[in-house]
């Protein structure tokens, strides 16, 4: 996060930069200025709100986090399922999909990269690339310390964004 000016500062977020006015609460994508849509706008504020952590001990499933139990049938449609028959379909779409999002390879077998979502918040995605039993499948990755980061309907929103992300979409309105 860099301030620009007093009330004005440009947060990293993926492959992008949201210029944020405190003035008048509204985040844009740089360079183009279109406003962010609702949803990212908020998820933007929450992260802000967020305290400073120091990093994450592993990456976990949203599984892991009991206080997920209720929306994991919402996030297996919304994020894996969408996510294992897009860019997660094929190996070669997958890695090009994720460096174009700055996604860093950290893992070959399974194909896992990790995103730098915000500064202090990253995701990751591991892809198993199936074989003649199972097609390709696709888990994403929450830090350890999530829910003191962002809530756990702001973790699934995030990772939605992820893989709008992947798929080409921005996160303007």
């Amino acid at each position: 996060m860099r301030f620009q000016e007093p009330g004005r500062m440009e947060l990293d977020c993926l492959a992008w930069k949201f210029k944020l006015d405190e003035e008048i609460l509204l985040a844009r994508l740089l360079p183009e200025g279109r406003e962010l849509s609702t949803t990212w706008q908020i998820l933007v504020l929450e992260y802000l709100a967020a305290p400073v952590l120091a990093a994450p001990g592993r990456m976990l499933s949203l599984a892991d986090f009991s206080e997920a139990r209720g929306y994991a049938k919402p996030f297996e449609g919304r994020v894996l399922r969408r996510l294992s028959s897009s860019v997660g379909r094929g190996k070669e779409c997958f890695i090009q999909a994720a460096a174009s999002c700055g996604g860093v390879c950290v893992g070959e077998e399974p194909l896992q990269y990790r995103f730098r979502f915000f500064p202090r918040f990253e995701l990751a995605i591991v892809r198993h690339a199936g074989d003649d039993e199972f097609p390709p499948a696709c888990n994403v990755l929450f830090p350890d310390h999530l829910l003191a980061l962002i809530s756990i309907e702001g973790a699934i929103v995030a990772a939605e964004g992820l893989v709008s992300s992947l798929n080409g979409k921005k996160p303007t309105k």
